[in-house]
């Protein structure tokens, strides 16, 4: 996701040199925070299980296939919206199956609006689903076994330490992809004036309904979605594994 974000922006996607994992990790952390955390990391160790484990341990191919679900659920929320095609007018974000209305002027300004609204709405409409299915992980992982309870207690300890701050940035990443919108449409712009002065004389061909830069935008707004999506349901993904490496 941040290298996508970063080739789109013309940024640098790499780590800080000489800096690795952890110590980027710690950078998210007062000192207030670290001695929470590691007070924290002291107790865990002597966590158990909210409630008397099973008689029957939980079948860990069940939480796979929801974290599947969940998974296959949101790609489709995120794919569903046809996007914009220069062969027609403009995009129809609306749930009715109307016919397509006639090609109308294009307002990149107000289009550009549209992606960014429904890119906001996928993120909530994330945060929920995969929030409800970690929280629904640690419950399933602390009546498996003691290891796998104290590997719960730590996702919510590192959830509630840095949770804000993903959100945070999460957040931010429209403000990226407004300024791929402004680089693309500088990119159109020149050409279009390189075509003005290449025709001149001659008859200007019809502007296409909706250019081809604008389907390219939002097809990386897509694209960032599916990034994003990958990143929230990483821990989900790891007490999945750990559960199905833990009871065979």
């Amino acid at each position: 996701m941040v290298r996508q974000l970063g080739e789109g922006c013309g940024l640098s996607a790499g780590a800080p040199a000489g800096m690795d994992f952890a110590e980027r990790l710690g950078a998210w952390l007062s000192v207030a925070d670290a001695i929470t955390l590691r007070s924290a990391l002291q107790t865990i160790p002597a966590v158990q299980p909210v409630q008397a484990r099973a008689a029957v341990p939980p079948a860990p191919q069940a939480l796979t296939e929801e974290l599947q679900r969940v998974r296959a659920t949101l790609t489709k929320s995120i794919t569903s919206v046809e996007p914009a095609q220069p062969s027609r007018g403009r995009a129809d974000h609306s749930s009715h199956g109307a016919a397509s209305a006639p090609p109308i002027p294009l307002d990149p300004a107000a289009e550009f609006a549209m992606l960014h609204q429904r890119y906001g709405e996928q993120q909530r409409r994330m945060e929920m689903s995969v929030d409800a299915l970690r929280a629904h992980a640690r419950e399933v992982l602390a009546q498996a076994s003691p290891e796998l309870a104290r590997l719960a207690a730590l996702d919510s300890v590192m959830e509630k330490m840095l949770g804000g701050r993903e959100q945070h940035l999460l957040s931010t990443v429209p403000a990226f992809l407004k300024k791929r919108f402004e680089q693309l449409r500088r990119q159109a712009a020149a050409e279009e004036a390189a075509n003005a002065e290449t025709l001149f004389g001659a008859a200007p061909e019809p502007a296409q309904p909706q250019p081809a830069w604008l389907v390219q935008l939002a097809a990386e707004f897509e694209q960032a979605l599916l990034a994003e999506l990958d990143l929230r349901l990483q821990p989900i993904a790891g007490m999945a594994d750990a559960l199905e490496h833990a009871i065979p």
